[in-house]
């Protein structure tokens, strides 16, 4: 007999085992962002870029790996989106949406270096950069 599976920290807010919860905090109710009441862990006192994100023209942000990923899937959801550079962006570390100029000042104040090959591009993040 096989011994069972250690089990996952749990959320402090729900008591959900983060594997099952998805691990993501609770911002997003009914489609709707509401503040967060996930504590910031303390050693995130810097603010940093976490992942790429979308958009949407009704002000929601879908978060993604990908920014045509995020794309794909307002599409999918028959969810309107503009064409304009500002509606691809990123979801920080105090889960606020910055526009690809702001987070690559924001990484570059954090220290953190790109990953993709040859480093930044521009004046503009790419979650490329990230991943």
């Amino acid at each position: 007999m096989s011994e069972p599976k250690a089990r996952s920290p749990a959320c402090d807010i729900c008591g959900v085992e983060w594997f099952y919860h998805g691990g993501m905090p609770h911002d997003f109710e009914h489609d709707e962002v509401r503040a967060s009441t996930q504590r910031e862990p303390l050693y995130l006192d810097t603010e940093i870029v976490i992942c790429s994100a979308v958009l949407a023209a009704d002000g929601r942000v879908f978060r993604c790996h990908r920014h045509h990923d995020g794309l794909r899937v307002l599409e999918a959801a028959g969810v309107a989106y503009g064409a304009h550079e500002q509606e691809q962006g990123f979801v920080t570390s105090r889960n606020r949406y910055v526009d690809r100029y702001e987070a690559l000042r924001i990484q570059r104040a954090a220290g953190i270096e790109s990953v993709a090959p040859g480093g930044y591009r521009g004046k503009q993040l790419f979650s490329e950069d990230l991943y």
